[in-house]
């Protein structure tokens, strides 16, 4: 069967109900499937240009109708990212690597609150996730387990101070940190 609108908005829409995205990324998916239904079907379908035109067209219309929002799929990436450990190195690229452009990027990252706070809270969260300075099972005193912790946060995108700053925090103010 050849490719139409109804069919590539209805595989839009599909994708959209398992998956939230950002537009670029949609774009891409679609744009993919489109090149699949070419060589597919030859020259039996619509021609090439109105079926990568069509592909515009369900974007902008899945935008007026609020299902694909950038903005809305940056603020709620952000913030798993940052609850997972996350730098804002580490979210900028990722929804950069998503298609989301610099405003919308710039707009989650405000939303998450404070920078400063917001690093050290997400360089805590990694330090749980890996059983690091305040984390560990045991203290760790010893100079290359503390540089290996280093190296951790450091190629996780944290600055050196603010690694630092979460390796060495007490365990309790740590704990009672990330419980908030």
């Amino acid at each position: 069967m050849p490719m139409s609108r109804s069919r590539l908005e209805s595989a839009a829409r599909h994708y959209l109900a398992r998956y939230f995205t950002s537009r670029a990324h949609l774009r891409r998916l679609l744009e993919r499937r489109v090149e699949r239904a070419l060589e597919r079907d030859g020259t039996d379908g619509p021609p090439r240009d109105a079926q990568v035109g069509w592909v515009d067209e369900v974007l902008d219309a899945l935008e007026a109708s609020g299902a694909l929002d950038d903005a809305a799929f940056a603020e709620a990436r952000a913030r798993v990212v940052a609850r997972r450990g996350g730098s804002e190195r580490t979210i900028r690229a990722r929804l950069r690597a998503k298609g989301v452009d610099q405003h919308d990027v710039d707009a989650a990252l405000e939303g998450l609150g404070a920078r400063t706070d917001r690093e050290l809270d997400a360089a805590l969260a990694l330090a749980r996730r890996r059983r690091l300075g305040p984390f560990a099972p045991e203290p760790s005193s010893e100079v290359a387990r503390g540089q290996k912790a280093l190296a951790v946060l450091g190629r996780a995108g944290f600055g050196y101070d603010t690694a630092r700053r979460a390796l060495h925090m007490d365990p309790d103010q740590a704990h009672e940190r990330l419980r908030c």
